[in-house]
C-alpha cells in the first residue's frame, strides 16, 4: 500500500510571525560619515511623511544608550549602513524588541536586506504588510574578576571572540560547558556565536554554517595547537566558561568585532545565549538560505546553475 506523505510547512514559517502592529514611527539610524546614506535617509523622511510616518533620524555612532532613548517610541527601525551598523543598532534596541530592518549601504550585506539603490519598492511592501519579524538569539557576557564584582558584562549579536590584541601569539583558555571542565587549551582565539553570526568569524575559522532562527550557540577554537577540538553546538541557555590561564598578556574580549575589553589572567568570561531578542524584520522567508549562494558561503558545483546575484 503505498505510503501517504503529507508535507507542511516547516521551520522557515514556524520562526516567523506577520507584523499585525501598524507603523506609524520609525527611527533612521544612518551610517555616519556616508554620504548616499545620509542623503537616501533625508528622502526616506520626506517620502515617509508624505504618507503620514513620523521619522526620527540618528547617526550609527550614537552610544547604545542615545540610540536606545531615541528609538523608545519607534515601531521599527531602518537601519541606513552596511552589517556593522546593524550589529550596533541591534545591541543597543534590544531591550526595545523593536524590529529592525536593514538598507545596504555596506561592502557585504549579509544582514542588510533592501537594496540601498531601489528601496521605494520596499518601503511600499513594507506598509502593504508582505514583511514579518523573524526573532534571533544574542549572547550575554560577563567578565568576573578575582577579587572584585563583575568587571564587566554586555551583551552581542554576532560573537564574542577572546583572542591576543596586537602580537600574533596563542592563548592558554580553560573551557567549561555548563559547569563541565572540557579542554585547556591553546589557541590563537577562541570564538562564541550565535546562529546569526556563525557565517562571520566562526565561518572564517572552520565553524558551522547554523540556521539563523535556531536557539543555539557555536563554540570554535581558533587554531587549536594540540588535540582535536571540533566545534561545539550547543543550546542557546547552556553557559560556556573561559578562564585565562597562563601568560596571557594582551589578551582581549572582542564583542562583534566592535568593542573590545583587555583581559587579565585569572578573569573568568561567561557566555550563554537568549533565544528572540534580536527581532529582524524579513520579506523573503528563504533569505538566509538564498544569500549563502549569493555572497558565496556555498559555490555551486561545475556545470551547476549559479543564480544572478
Amino acid at each position: 500500500m503505498p505510503m501517504s506523505v503529507s508535507l507542511r510547512p516547516g521551520p522557515l514559517w514556524r520562526t516567523r510571525k506577520p507584523m499585525h502592529k501598524p507603523i506609524s514611527s520609525l527611527l533612521l539610524i544612518i551610517k555616519e560619515h556616508h554620504a548616499p546614506a545620509r542623503e537616501t535617509g533625508q528622502a526616506m523622511s520626506l517620502w515617509l511623511r508624505a504618507r503620514g510616518v513620523d521619522t526620527i533620524s540618528v547617526s550609527s555612532r550614537r552610544d547604545g544608550d542615545a540610540l536606545a532613548e531615541a528609538g523608545r517610541h519607534a515601531d521599527a527601525a531602518l537601519v541606513l549602513g552596511g552589517d556593522g551598523a546593524m550589529l550596533g543598532a541591534a545591541r543597543a534596541l534590544a531591550d526595545l524588541s523593536i524590529p529592525l530592518l536593514g538598507v545596504n549601504f555596506g561592502k557585504v550585506g549579509f544582514l542588510a536586506e533592501v537594496p540601498a539603490e531601489d528601496w521605494r519598492p520596499w518601503l511600499e511592501a513594507l506598509f502593504a504588510g508582505e514583511f514579518h519579524e523573524e526573532r534571533h538569539t544574542a549572547l550575554v557576557w560577563r567578565v568576573l574578576r578575582p577579587g572584585a564584582d563583575t568587571a564587566a558584562s554586555g551583551r552581542a549579536v554576532n560573537d564574542v571572540v577572546v583572542a591576543r590584541g596586537q602580537v600574533a601569539r596563542a592563548v592558554s583558555l580553560d573551557l567549561s560547558v555548563d559547569g563541565v571542565f572540557l579542554s585547556r587549551l591553546r589557541c590563537d582565539g577562541l570564538i562564541v556565536s550565535t546562529p546569526l553570526g556563525a557565517t562571520a568569524y566562526s565561518a572564517s575559522s572552520g565553524g558551522p554554517l547554523a540556521f539563523p532562527t535556531l536557539d543555539a550557540h557555536i563554540v570554535t577554537a581558533v587554531s587549536p595547537f594540540a588535540g582535536a577540538f571540533p566545534p561545539l553546538v550547543l543550546p542557546a541557555a547552556t553557559p560556556v566558561t573561559l578562564t585565562a590561564s597562563g601568560d596571557n598578556d594582551d589578551v582581549h574580549l572582542t564583542v562583534d568585532g566592535q568593542e573590545s575589553l583587555p583581559l587579565k589572567t585569572g578573569d573568568l568570561i561567561e557566555v550563554r545565549g537568549v533565544p528572540g531578542v534580536v527581532p529582524l524584520l524579513v520579506r523573503d522567508p528563504r533569505w538566509y538560505l538564498r544569500r549563502l549562494g549569493r555572497r558565496g558561503f556555498i559555490l555551486p558545483g561545475p556545470g551547476h546553475y549559479a543564480p544572478p546575484r
